[in-house]
C-alpha cells in the first residue's frame, strides 16, 4: 500500500505542476481505517504557505450534502419532517396566492428539492437583487417553475436554498445553528466545520479567487459563492467550511449506515433511503441530496453503481463507495486565481486522482457504465 500511497502523492504533485490547483489535501479511508492522507502544494501560486493536512476549505456545494441534506435526514429521522411533505406547507411564501404557476408549486415536495426535480431553475443572480437577506429569500420563493415537478433533473442551487429555509421553518433555528447543534456537535466535528468561520482559523483557511477593488487580493476567510454571501454567508447550497478529517468522520458515519463510536447518529433506514439512487422520466439519476455516478464521473471509473458523492465549485469532491468500503475526499482551491483556470485541468486531474485511489485497496475493474475523460483514454 505504501507504493500506491506514494503514487497518489505523485499524481497530486503532477497536478500542482500543471497548475490544475495550487495545492490539495487528499484523504482516503474505509469504515474503520485511514488509507492515506496527503497534503501537497501551497495555498497560492506565490508558494508562501505550505498546504497542510488540517487546512480549511470553502466546501461550496458540498454544503448541500454535509450540512443541508444531513440536517434534513435528522429531521426526517426524528419524525419532524416527511419526504413527501409539500414545501408550501413549511414555507408559505412559496405558495402565495397570485403566483402564476400556483398549481405546480402546490405539488412540490421535500423529495423534489432533494433530487433537483422541483422544476426550479438552476441558478439566479440573487447577489444582484436589492434588499436584505430576508427580502431576497422571499423573492426567490416567487421564482417561476420551469416545468412540472418530478419531470426532469435540473441541478438547482435555488432548490437547496429553499431546502435550507425548510430546515429553519421546521426547527425554529437558523440553518447554521441547527447544523452546529444537531450535526457538528453529535458527530464531534472540529470548529473548522462551520458557516462564517472565526477569524482565528484564517491561517489554516485556503484562499479561493481573486477579487476586485475591495481591498482584498483573494476571497479568504469568507464564502466564495456570491449568492451565499448575499444571504449572509449561511445558505442551503453553499457557505460551509471544513477540513479533510471532519469530512472523513461524516463519510465513516454513512459507511456505517448512521452509526458512530458515540452511538447512533441516524437510523440505517434513513441513510439507506437517502443514498439510494432514483431514476426520473428524463433519464436523470439522483439520490436524495447526493449524486449518483454516471457518464464521465468526477469520482473516477471504478465507482460501484451504488456509490454516491458530490462536488463543490471551489474544487472540492467527496465520493463514497459502500461496495468497496471506500471514501475519497479531494480538497483543492482550483478556482484560484480565477475560476476560468479550472477548465480542463482540474476536471481531468480530479477524475484521475479519484480513480487511482482504488489502487490502495488492490484496484477494482472499471465500471462499464462510466467513462474516462478524453485526456486519459488510452493511457496506461
Amino acid at each position: 500500500m505504501e507504493a500506491q500511497s506514494k503514487m497518489l502523492s505523485s499524481l497530486l504533485e503532477a497536478a500542482v505542476s500543471e497548475q490544475a490547483w495550487p495545492g490539495a489535501v487528499l484523504a482516503v479511508g474505509r469504515r474503520d481505517c485511514d488509507l492515506c492522507l496527503h497534503a501537497v502544494g501551497f495555498h497560492t501560486y506565490e508558494r508562501a504557505h505550505v498546504m497542510r493536512n488540517d487546512d480549511v476549505f470553502d466546501l461550496a456545494s458540498l454544503t448541500k450534502v454535509i450540512a443541508t441534506t444531513t440536517a434534513v435526514q435528522r429531521l426526517v429521522d426524528e419524525g419532524s419532517l416527511g419526504l413527501d411533505e409539500l414545501v408550501g406547507d413549511r414555507v408559505s411564501a412559496f405558495v402565495e396566492r397570485g403566483l402564476p404557476d400556483l398549481s405546480r408549486r402546490r405539488s412540490v415536495t421535500i423529495s423534489h428539492l432533494l433530487t433537483h426535480t422541483s422544476g426550479l431553475p438552476a441558478w439566479l443572480p440573487i447577489y444582484t437583487w436589492g434588499g436584505d437577506s430576508r427580502s431576497r429569500l422571499l423573492r426567490l420563493c416567487e421564482t417561476p417553475l420551469l416545468e412540472e415537478p418530478g419531470a426532469r433533473v435540473v441541478y438547482s442551487d435555488l432548490g437547496f436554498i429553499l431546502l435550507g429555509m425548510v430546515v429553519e421553518a421546521v426547527s425554529g433555528e437558523r440553518l447554521d445553528a441547527f447544523f452546529g447543534a444537531n450535526v457538528a456537535l453529535p458527530l464531534e466535528l472540529s470548529s473548522a466545520t462551520c458557516y462564517r468561520p472565526d477569524p482565528v482559523l484564517l491561517p489554516r483557511m485556503v484562499p479561493t479567487e481573486q477579487v476586485g477593488d475591495t481591498g482584498e487580493r483573494f476571497v479568504h476567510g469568507r464564502v466564495h459563492d456570491e449568492n451565499a454571501a448575499a444571504l449572509g454567508g449561511v445558505a442551503g447550497h453553499a457557505g460551509l467550511f471544513s477540513c479533510a478529517a471532519d469530512l472523513a468522520t461524516v463519510a465513516r458515519m454513512l459507511l456505517h449506515h448512521g452509526a458512530t463510536a458515540q452511538g447512533r447518529f441516524l437510523s440505517r433506514d434513513v441513510v439507506d433511503r437517502f443514498t439510494r439512487a432514483q431514476r426520473f422520466p428524463d433519464g436523470g439519476c439522483k439520490c436524495l441530496g447526493w449524486d449518483s455516478p454516471s457518464g464521465i464521473s468526477s469520482g473516477g471509473i471504478h465507482l460501484s453503481d451504488v456509490s454516491y458523492g458530490h462536488t463543490g465549485f471551489t474544487g472540492t469532491s467527496l465520493w463514497i463507495d459502500p461496495v468497496a468500503d471506500l471514501f475519497v475526499i479531494l480538497l483543492t482551491n482550483a478556482v484560484h486565481p480565477k475560476r476560468e483556470c479550472k477548465t480542463p485541468l482540474y476536471f481531468d486531474w480530479r477524475q484521475r486522482v479519484h480513480s487511482a485511489a482504488y489502487d490502495l485497496i488492490g484496484g477494482r475493474p472499471p465500471n462499464p457504465r462510466l467513462r474516462l475523460r478524453e485526456r486519459w483514454v488510452g493511457s496506461s
